[in-house]
């Protein structure tokens, strides 16, 4: 007897893990986030392509955060003026329409200037912003305290297939001093029990 067509195991592997989708991910530890992490140029000033991609790096001087004090977190350390700069982390591509994706960080300022920033849902397939916390602003460390950041999405028809990231964005681009660091972040994703 013949056989036909065999299907290896790593591709039937890579086909499951296409079709996951977004999973609940949760990271406290500092190691952890500087893996997910990634630094991004958002929006650059004037279109130049050379503006410098912050630095993501490990502190251990953060607040509570609901995980404990001084456990650590990190820092998006900006390099360049104007435009916009911040990190992202990949979430996967949406595999079903309807799943509703909660999204949930704490962030903290420990420099002596403010940060004003938003985390975003952002679909980089189709480069659009599908949900935001609104724009923020902590204060310099003296006056500062930690703020918890969280909203939802529900995913459409639109989005599927789509890559879809979280995004911590600095507003605040005058002073490359005007960092924001990241104690935690989690996202659930829930699926919608049809009617």
């Amino acid at each position: 007897m013949k056989i036909k067509y065999i299907i290896p195991v790593v591709a039937l592997m890579c086909l499951q893990s296409a079709m996951a989708g977004i999973e609940t991910v949760n990271f406290q530890s500092k190691e952890d986030l500087l893996r997910v992490l990634k630094g991004v140029i958002v929006e650059a000033p004037d279109g130049e392509i050379e503006a410098k991609v912050p630095v993501v790096r490990v502190v251990q001087n953060d607040l509570d955060g609901g995980d404990g004090k001084s456990d650590g977190g990190v820092q998006i350390n900006s390099l360049s003026l104007g435009g916009k700069y911040g990190a992202q982390m990949f979430l996967g591509k949406a595999a079903a329409a309807d799943s509703k994706l909660t999204v949930s960080t704490n962030v903290f300022n420990v420099n002596a200037s403010y940060v004003s920033y938003e985390v975003q849902l952002f679909n980089k397939t189709d480069k659009k912003v599908l949900a935001t916390s609104g724009m923020k602003r902590l204060q310099k460390k003296q006056d500062s305290i930690e703020e918890t950041v969280k909203f939802s999405y529900k995913l459409t028809k639109d989005d599927l297939g789509d890559e879809i990231y979280v995004r911590w964005v600095q507003i605040s681009t005058d002073s490359i001093s005007r960092d924001l660091y990241v104690d935690n972040v989690s996202v659930v994703s829930e699926g919608v029990t049809p009617k």
